[in-house]
């Protein structure tokens, strides 16, 4: 008998004592996985006495494994205990329950010294099987529900005086309530026409509704949407992320429900499948794109295939990005709908229609909005939709909590919530208005501040984030140290600090900001990669090779679990590649009997019609061709007679290694799994095309060709309808087979799917897997950064590591929905660092961006519901006269720092700022639905030189040019002057945050009809005009660009008042100033 002090269960439970002790619900899966073996053979063994506290053990472990944030890890793990044995045992468990003596109750102590625990533990699995699986809830918990109510609780309260709290029992009623309904509800809405704008009730809840898009979606015209509430709150959390989630996936569908309207066929000889050819031939300039550069099929990218009537859309997403394939007019595609598909599927031809906006970010951001915990769990909602901006300290902080800080007199400990006690800006290197905005972004929990240009947005987001770190415990199990700013969350999580960037360049140089305030290996970046969609995490380590294990101390369980998952993901691929070769196969000729002896058993009636050489059914087919003597060769006969019937070109037989899949490696982590390899299958619709081949077929075997060419109108024959197989006529066999062969096609198809299927569940896994591996890493990290759609791609990695404090740069930039869906529940602060009068967000549906507010960014949004918004204002960056265009026509109140009085004049010319106007038009690109102007472009080339000739180096000039096409002949044309092969060409939209020594400005727009484009739009213009230091030349017709915009109007005035603004350039000679010649 045990220690009656110590509760003790049978040594081969050993496994669930261990992963008991883990609290962490990520490290509880991670453990429970790695021991999986134990744990099914015991799931698989029948009840016993000596099993009850395995039992308990074990709910207490499910329990705490529901809460991990690795879902498909997790659910796939809950639904394989829901399977086994475990509740018909936990149904007898509970059976005999009530009934237990003192002895048996000594074997059932984990159950004795907290039932509470255990009932709770018990609701939460079947709450959770039930969000699963309703089926598995229904065939598996309810009967152990039932006898939990009707015979365990009552008798637990009549022998034992153990009574369910009344919130238990309702939650006990509730489930059980929703698992004995479990009846399919289809939802219908009725089709009516809608307002511009609606404001009434959602027709539904937004969480049914489909991210991926489906025809009715794209037909319809009004959508319910509301718009973004700019001036006021909203009624709750609900309501917020109701017209959130309808915007952005209504942002995602609208360009794309236009592009059916302008679509054009693409697609050839109706090659469909995963591996999907067009045709080159309809799209000239496709045979000329340099795929390496181009933006087209980039990972994640949605295509969508349909007919004339868009009467049904067949979904897909880019897999690889190989350009080899690109050129050649083949990309890997995943077929989204693939289950629907019918099995005519293939026999049509249709169009194919790229989504040019990427699709990836909609997708997760759409996916982690629909989360039904979501709601629950918003941070900061506060602020978000109640718009209550009462200032509140974060929820770390007290009255005397100190912090340390350095100062120009060494290091300073203050009072963070006394201003008594903060030490001077000058001490800090701040000037006035950074250091309020500093201040209040360590003492306020939800924080916007608002950086014109060149006043040190970058700058002060590097002393915030350094403050934070070096009050950071940055070891792990250290102790915490009285004063430093936060105590530890978890045990295992080093990591304090979360930094969202807009673009992966922004990232880079924040983080490499930040780098000599952490450790070498403390800190890293999560990028995203166009081309196959895996994030990337960035390292700050000597190497990533390996992650040096033995310096992290990584737990097996990690790896076993890594290990487990790859397994189960390569069998899935090799299944799938055995039936990808099986149609492979088929598609070389004729099926052989045994082929199709596996599929058909009337096939068995031609056993021993052959001769000594022959197949059986393939002596019976060919049976009467005259072949001169010579040996009957059915699969050369039968490929012989396709070459006249297409023009497909080269026979795409493409395996895995063919699309590059990376062997798999022992090593901890291999290259990233190239999964979407072996989804491919071949050219379906030759499944049986193939059965008829390519080259001429003799005369003497015309009647058989014409047999095959024609077999959709061979009439319908049964094997059973003679009574020896030689009465059938040569047409009656092929039409006997072709049925046969008909089975054996769509039996294989129905495989395909079922195991691919299979495949992506694996898949899943294997990636969660992967994260829990990162997961393992970033514990170790002081700050980890991610760009915003990386954030959303990683949201589960992010929920699991319990970041408190989270840093957005250039939040102005980024819509909404994407800051709050890289929001986890652990987010105790925010810090939002961005400028909305320069760039917003990007929406791709003017509509939405016009009339629906989907360009107001949350920064915006914040500081128009009257938020604290500190705001720098004084600029480091623009000699006085350049500031001058911005300030006071945008910027009322910017300050020129003394620093940038002191600037040279610049080399080679009589002015430091000129704007160059002309008339010259300009012209449109269809190609890249761009605009160009030549003459700018060429004026813009040699005035680069010209400054080169003067002393300056490529470092010291940018050309900008406001759109892309103008770019793009900006660096076709840069190699005639070879002085400037390194100098910086780009688009403006793609500069901010960005500045230079002397900025060349192409505006390109000049036309007759006065049409200006965005150079209308304040914000674009602002970036554009503030990213020069010393020097600033602008191209374009200020005449049109006044008549236009009022703002152009007022930089037109500060221009003339100066005299930099005409129609000719003029230089001077560095070393005769008074020799000036007019250009």
């Amino acid at each position: 008998m045990a220690n009656s002090n110590k509760l003790t269960i049978p040594s081969d439970s050993s496994f669930l004592e261990t992963t008991i002790k883990t609290t962490n619900p990520d490290d509880a899966l991670n453990e429970i996985l790695s021991k999986k073996p134990q744990l099914f053979e015991f799931l698989a063994s029948s009840y016993e006495l000596d099993d009850c506290d395995k039992y308990v053990l074990l709910m207490r472990i499910l329990n705490r494994v529901s809460k991990s944030s690795f879902t498909q890890m997790k659910s796939q793990l809950l639904l394989e205990v829901a399977k086994s044995k475990f509740c018909e045992n936990l149904q007898l468990y509970l059976t005999k329950l009530s009934y237990q003596n003192n002895w048996e109750k000594s074997r059932n102590r984990y159950f004795w010294s907290d039932p509470l625990e255990f009932w709770n533990n018990f609701l939460t699995y079947c709450e959770t099987i039930h969000t699963l699986s309703p089926y598995y809830a229904f065939e598996k918990c309810r009967p152990v529900m039932d006898v939990a109510s009707s015979l365990c609780l009552p008798l637990l309260d009549e022998k034992h005086g153990f009574r369910l709290p009344e919130k238990c029992a309702q939650r006990l009623d509730t489930i059980k309530n929703k698992i004995s309904v479990r009846e399919t509800q289809s939802m219908t809405k009725e089709t009516k026409q809608k307002k511009h704008v609606d404001y009434g009730p959602a027709p539904e809840n937004f969480r049914v509704l489909n991210v991926y898009p489906r025809a009715e979606d794209l037909l319809e015209s009004n959508p319910y949407l509301r718009p973004n509430i700019v001036n006021g709150s909203y009624e709750s959390v609900e309501h917020y992320l109701d017209v959130q989630f309808r915007l952005l996936r209504e942002d995602c569908y609208e360009p794309l429900r236009i592009g059916l309207l302008v679509t054009e066929p693409v697609m050839t000889n109706k090659q469909f499948g995963v591996v999907v050819k067009w045709d080159t031939s309809k799209k000239k300039y496709s045979r000329n794109i340099d795929w390496r550069q181009s933006k087209r099929f980039m990972f994640g990218s949605l295509l969508l295939f349909f007919k004339d009537n868009y009467s049904f859309f067949i979904l897909g997403t880019v897999l690889d990005r190989n350009v080899n394939f690109l050129s050649q007019g083949l990309v890997v595609v995943q077929l989204i709908n693939a289950d629907l598909l019918e099995k005519n599927l293939y026999e049509a031809n249709y169009h194919m229609l790229e989504y040019q906006v990427y699709f990836e970010p909609y997708f997760h951001v759409l996916t982690a909005l629909q989360d039904s915990e979501f709601s629950e769990h918003l941070a900061m909602s506060k602020y978000i939709v109640s718009v209550d901006h009462t200032p509140t300290p974060p929820a770390y902080l007290t009255k005397s909590t100190q912090i340390y800080v350095s100062t120009s007199n060494g290091t300073r400990k203050f009072t963070v919530l006394d201003d008594a006690t903060w030490p001077e800006p000058h001490e800090i290197g701040l000037d006035a208005s950074q250091y309020e905005a500093y201040k209040s972004a360590l003492t306020q929990e939800f924080v916007v501040i608002q950086g014109p240009p060149g006043t040190g947005k970058t700058y002060l987001g590097t002393q915030i984030a350094k403050t934070f770190l070096k009050n950071s415990p940055t070891f792990r199990n250290r102790p915490v140290i009285e004063g430093v700013l936060w105590p530890r969350i978890h045990d295992d999580v080093a990591c304090r600090l979360l930094v969202l960037c807009y673009t992966n360049h922004a990232l880079d140089q924040f983080l490499e900001n930040i780098l000599p305030t952490t450790r070498s290996r403390d800190f890293y970046g999560c990028y995203e990669d166009d081309d196959d969609g895996y994030y990337d995490l960035y390292l700050r380590m000597d190497e990533r090779p390996e992650f040096k294990l033995k310096t992290l101390n990584m737990a097996e369980s990690y790896l076993t679990t890594y290990r487990h998952t790859r397994n189960e993901l390569e069998d899935a691929n090799a299944r799938l590649a055995v039936c990808q070769k099986k149609i492979n196969i088929f598609n070389e000729g004729v099926y052989s009997y045994e082929s199709i002896r596996d599929y058909c058993e009337a096939v068995a009636l031609l056993e021993g019609y052959q001769n000594n050489s022959t197949d059986p059914l393939l002596f019976w087919l060919f049976e009467h061709v005259e072949m001169d003597g010579a040996e009957i060769d059915p699969k050369i006969f039968i490929n012989e007679i396709n070459e006249n019937e297409t023009e497909v070109g080269d026979n795409l037989q493409l395996n895995l290694d063919d699309i590059g899949r990376n062997e798999i490696s022992e090593s901890l982590f291999d290259s990233q799994l190239k999964i979407k390899a072996s989804f491919l299958v071949s050219n379906v619709e030759h499944e049986l095309e193939g059965l008829y081949g390519k080259y001429e077929c003799p005369k003497t075997r015309l009647d058989n060709k014409n047999i095959i060419k024609n077999r959709d109108r061979l009439k319908k024959v049964d094997i059973l309808d003679k009574e020896h197989v030689s009465d059938f006529t040569t047409e009656e066999r092929w039409s006997i087979y072709f049925d046969w062969a008909l089975t054996v096609k769509e039996d294989l198809l129905r495989t395909f799917r079922r195991l691919k299927v299979n495949q992506k569940y694996y898949y899943k896994a294997y990636e969660e897997s992967r994260m829990i591996i990162d997961l393992c890493i970033l514990r170790e990290a002081e700050v980890v950064g991610v760009t915003t759609t990386c954030a959303a791609r990683v949201r589960q990695l992010l929920q699991a590591l319990n970041t408190p404090i989270v840093m957005v740069e250039e939040a102005a930039e980024v819509l909404e929905a994407h800051i709050i869906s890289a929001l986890t529940e652990h987010c105790q602060h925010l810090i939002m660092i961005g400028d909305h009068q320069q760039l917003r967000p990007s929406a791709a549906s003017y509509k939405l961006a016009r009339h629906f507010n989907m360009e107001i960014s949350l920064f915006e949004r914040m500081v128009n519901t009257g938020a604290p918004a500190p705001r720098l204002c004084l600029q480091h960056r623009m000699r006085p006269e350049i500031a001058a265009l911005i300030s006071p026509a945008i910027y009322p109140d910017l300050q020129n720092h003394p620093s940038v009085l002191q600037y040279p004049s610049v080399r080679g010319l009589t002015s430091n700022l000129y704007f160059f106007t002309h008339d010259n038009r300009e012209e449109e690109d269809d190609e890249m639905l761009s605009l160009s102007n030549y003459y700018e472009a060429d004026m813009m080339l040699g005035l680069a030189n010209y400054l080169m000739k003067q002393g300056y180096s490529s470092e010291d000039i940018t050309i900008l040019a406001t759109y892309s096409s103008q770019m793009v002949y900006l660096k076709n044309n840069i190699s005639k002057y070879p002085l400037l092969k390194d100098v910086k060409i780009t688009v403006v939209d793609n500069y901010q945050g960005e500045e230079s020594k002397i900025i060349l400005l192409s505006l390109v727009r000049n036309n007759e009809e006065g049409n200006v484009g965005f150079l209308a739009t304040d914000n674009r213009v602002c970036v554009a005009l503030s990213r020069a230091r010393e020097g600033m030349y602008i191209m374009g017709n200020i005449d049109m660009l006044k008549k236009k915009s009022e703002l152009w109007t007022k930089i037109a005035a500060t221009l003339e008042s100066n005299g930099s603004l005409g129609t000719s350039f003029v230089t001077k000679c560095q070393q005769h100033p008074d020799d000036k010649t007019e250009v």
